[in-house]
């Protein structure tokens, strides 16, 4: 008798853990209906949030946990508000074991949200995780910029603006706090998720680990001077006031940097500039006219500039002076530099695009900086890794 008296909790102890799985795996296959059914309806118009997660729900929440489970036993709720699609779902999970103490159902509510998710249309990244003033702009009378700013720096200055005259973005993304000293349409978001490089996957170009073509080359010059694809090792310096002309193709450096101390104009059409380590950078000190355009075909068309993998631990300076009338056509990808650009007068007003991706950014301009907007039979390519990505992801 006594045996009998002791195996009676024992059976439900154990059982009720029986139950509890149950449970736990009918929440489970709720929740996955759910998140599922909110995410088709965001990503269908605002219209027809709610028909998109009721006919998703209908079509394809499958069988229940337990096989005798009445269907009608499941209540959904359906809600759409702002953007944001909420699905709630709750049902009882019938016991076996449990009913033996006098709890017959457990009940099982999940929740969902979705939200359309606009296309990431940035051009300007500051990939850096923590920086102070990741992305720094100051005193500009013009920033135009026909796509959107990225700043991934969790820090609470991440990006500061002052002395901006005139400011237009698309949007202002930051993943830490903002630091602005007058109203910008639109305002940063703060607290935004970080976007990752979006170049991080492309190939590096192949001349990699080429033989040096010229070593320490430096060019005086009072007329103007032409120089030729190839692999420039422990520098390349340029003294010219009469001007430069880089003929196409890729510019490889290696060891060392490419020191721009002209004054006249600096041209290259169909030009790819590679900066292979960690020594090698741009450095644009005079007053000079840089007018420079990317490769319209091949693996890297639209790539003007490109800081090799191996630059990962850089703290070479980029410098992207520029006097007036000067433009860079093309994507500038140096995700590991910091890099200083400072504006004198105007800046890619003449250029196709142009896209700027870098660990930190500061710009000082004194004039008008333009950033545009592709136009369909652009000459110079856009990489197609940055045409970002929209659709629904789940808020909770």
């Amino acid at each position: 008798m006594l045996a009998a008296v002791v195996a009676v909790p024992l059976m439900v102890a154990a059982g009720g853990a029986v139950d509890l799985a149950g449970a736990l795996a009918l929440k489970t296959e709720l929740q996955g209906a759910a998140d599922a059914g909110a995410l088709a309806g965001a990503a269908v118009g605002s219209d027809r949030h709610v028909d998109a997660a009721e006919s998703f729900l209908a079509a394809n929440l499958g069988g229940n946990s337990s096989e005798d489970l009445e269907r009608s036993s499941r209540v959904h709720k359906i809600e759409s508000a702002q953007g944001i699609v909420t699905v709630r779902l709750n049902q009882p999970y019938q016991t076996s074991f449990l009913g033996l103490i006098g709890m017959e159902s457990i009940p099982v509510s999940v929740l969902a949200r979705a939200k359309a998710q606009k296309r990431n249309d940035a051009c300007i990244f500051a990939l850096d995780p923590s920086k102070v003033e990741a992305f720094r702009l100051v005193n500009a009378n013009t920033f135009r910029a026909e796509c959107g700013i990225q700043v991934n720096s969790d820090n609470a200055r991440a990006l500061k603006i002052e002395s901006s005259k005139f400011f237009s973005a698309t949007t202002i993304n930051v993943h830490g706090g903002s630091s602005v000293k007058q109203t910008l349409l639109p305002q940063p978001i703060d607290r935004s998720p970080v976007v990752p490089d979006p170049l991080a996957g492309i190939e590096e170009p192949q001349q990699k680990g080429k033989p040096c073509n010229f070593t320490a080359l430096t060019i005086d010059s009072s007329s103007p001077a032409t120089l030729n694809p190839g692999v420039y090792c422990k520098g390349l310096t340029v003294n010219s006031s009469a001007g430069l002309v880089l003929k196409p193709g890729v510019y490889v450096f290696r060891n060392g940097n490419f020191t721009l101390n002209a004054s006249g104009t600096v041209k290259g059409e169909d030009v790819l500039l590679y900066f292979e380590d960690e020594r090698s950078a741009f450095m644009s000190n005079g007053a000079a006219v840089l007018q420079l355009s990317a490769p319209t075909t091949g693996k890297l068309a639209g790539i003007l500039m490109f800081q090799g993998r191996d630059a990962v631990g850089s703290s070479v300076i980029k410098r992207l002076n520029t006097a007036d009338g000067s433009y860079y056509a093309g994507t500038i990808y140096l995700p590991h530099a910091a890099v200083e650009w400072n504006v004198s007068g105007s800046a890619n007003v003449e250029a196709a695009y142009t896209a700027l991706i870098t660990k930190t950014l500061y710009m000082a301009v004194s004039g008008t900086v333009a950033f545009r907007k592709p136009p369909e039979n652009s000459a110079v390519p856009v990489p197609p890794q940055l045409a970002g990505g929209g659709g629904p992801r789940l808020i909770q």
